[in-house]
């Protein structure tokens, strides 16, 4: 009789336990999350006579606000400006362009790079790097 109540007590026990289990793990799908407050953009360009276009499509900014651009040619600065965006919009903007060579354009958000698209390659160095002389 003793064997009896010691089990019926253990399965008590794990009764509860179980049960108080039960609430921890629902629902078992949770609720559709916010998309997380990043900026998405795309970013085309292509070479024209003198310029390059650039095409940005503005996918997704967690609030309206200036987009910060800047165009290089090397480590050179071409052009800077600011665009006021809202999301959900394309920008087109006519670069300047001064001969061939390796093209940068960032576009920064609240003072972040958010994005960097390069035109052209790069020049190797003139000069051979002293590491390299061993090879």
């Amino acid at each position: 009789m003793g064997n009896n109540r010691r089990v019926h007590r253990v399965l008590f026990l794990f009764a509860l336990f179980l049960g108080g289990c039960r609430y921890t793990f629902l629902p078992l799908v949770p609720e559709a999350a916010p998309p997380p407050k990043t900026v998405l953009i795309e970013a085309e360009l292509t070479e024209g006579e003198g310029v390059v276009r650039a095409v940005l499509r503005v996918r997704r900014v967690p609030e309206p606000g200036y987009l910060e651009l800047r165009w290089y040619r090397g480590e050179r600065p071409l052009w800077e400006g600011a665009r006021f965006v809202e999301g959900g919009e394309t920008l087109t903007l006519e670069l300047p362009k001064e001969g061939t060579g390796p093209y940068r354009l960032e576009v920064r958000w609240q003072g972040e790079r958010v994005l960097v698209r390069l035109l052209g390659a790069p020049t190797p160095p003139k000069a051979t790097p002293p590491e390299w002389k061993g090879n």
